[in-house]
């Protein structure tokens, strides 16, 4: 059969957790079209982009185009028409009756969502699969604050890209201008202490306590590490 792309339907309607009663839905759980099946968590800087683009090019998955989608954390406010139509607008059909069906997404900042957070998504979504990358600590943490050092010098914003096809023509001259700004050797082992002991650091290097928010809500037999 030849394939289409469809936007604006929704192929499949949530099944909720037996746990959520009709007091606890979200105001906009109407507007919400899609089944999550799977999750990646994190950890950041620890292979989620890899994964992302491997996922990615399953045919039987769907993920946004843009890999941290960041609704759980930071765009909730957005609405759950919003979250759908990020998977919706990359939907492609074999024929009427056979959707793809699998969607799922990577934020690497979902890890330390507080404990609400986490249990709408169980609400929401209780067969949901969550997906966690372990990276050495030291490893991770250590990519984390270059790259701060990296999109800061770029002027990126949280959650832009620091890459060659974002800053387009200028690239080069980003580059050069900001060579040095990016070099570790600049900076003295007092500012990559206090940056390391920085609370945003610190608690995306402690998965012990991020697994366990998680786990208070879904089944070990549905996380993945």
């Amino acid at each position: 059969d030849q394939t289409s792309t469809r936007r604006g339907k929704r192929p499949c309607q949530t099944i909720l957790s037996s746990s959520l009663s009709s007091a606890d839905l979200p105001k906009d759980y109407s507007d919400l079209g899609i089944t999550l099946s799977f999750l990646g968590i994190g950890a950041q800087k620890a292979g989620t982009s890899w994964l992302h683009a491997m996922l990615s090019r399953h045919p039987d998955l769907t993920l946004p185009t843009q890999k941290e989608v960041h609704f759980w954390d930071w765009k909730r406010r957005k609405g759950l028409g919003w979250y759908t139509e990020q998977f919706l607008s990359q939907v492609v059909v074999k024929s009427d009756d056979d959707p793809t069906s699998c969607f799922g997404e990577i934020t690497p900042c979902y890890a330390v969502l507080p404990d609400r957070d986490v249990r709408e998504i169980y609400a929401l979504f209780p067969k949901l699969k969550i997906v966690f990358i372990a990276r050495d600590i030291v490893e991770r943490t250590w990519s984390a604050v270059t790259m701060e050092l990296r999109n800061s010098a770029r002027g990126l914003k949280p959650g832009e890209f620091a890459s060659d096809d974002l800053v387009g023509g200028s690239s080069h001259k980003i580059k050069c201008d900001d060579e040095e700004e990016n070099n570790p050797d600049k900076y003295t082992d007092d500012f990559f202490i206090a940056k390391i002991r920085n609370e945003t650091h610190a608690v995306r290097s402690d998965y012990a306590t991020s697994l366990k928010t998680w786990l208070r809500h879904f089944p070990k037999e549905q996380i993945l590490i």
